[in-house]
């Protein structure tokens, strides 16, 4: 049940323009200082921002294998592929609309076509 829940969560989540805004706000970097204290400081606040945009575009997807008994470690690592194919994608304007790995499959796709020309 509780499995179910966060899946459900996880879904809803996965849609929504929240999730989106945290997924572009992962993709603006600002410059950072080479030396000194003010480097120290823009990597610390870098760091801070960018963990906090993070958590927010991955929290509910990493929910799933948590609650997961037997195959822990393969959802955990079915969730860090779809979640590093996730940010493959240009930032979009924040709507509802489901978020996937649609560069990442459609480089798989090429490379297996490009491959299957070769032969």
């Amino acid at each position: 049940m509780p499995l179910a829940l966060v899946a459900l969560i996880a879904v809803i989540w996965q849609s929504s323009p929240i999730k989106q805004r945290c997924l572009n706000r992962n993709h603006a970097h600002t410059e950072l200082a080479a030396f000194g204290w003010a480097a120290d400081l823009d990597a610390l606040r870098f760091g801070w921002r960018h963990g906090v945009w993070c958590f927010g575009s991955c929290w509910a997807l990493m929910l799933l294998p948590m609650l997961i008994s037997r195959g822990h470690i393969a959802a955990m690592a079915a969730v860090t592929l779809w979640l590093f194919a996730e940010r493959l994608e240009r930032p979009t304007p924040p709507q509802w609309r489901w978020h996937g790995p649609d560069k990442a499959l459609r480089i798989v796709i090429a490379q297996i076509q490009a491959r299957l020309q070769r032969s």
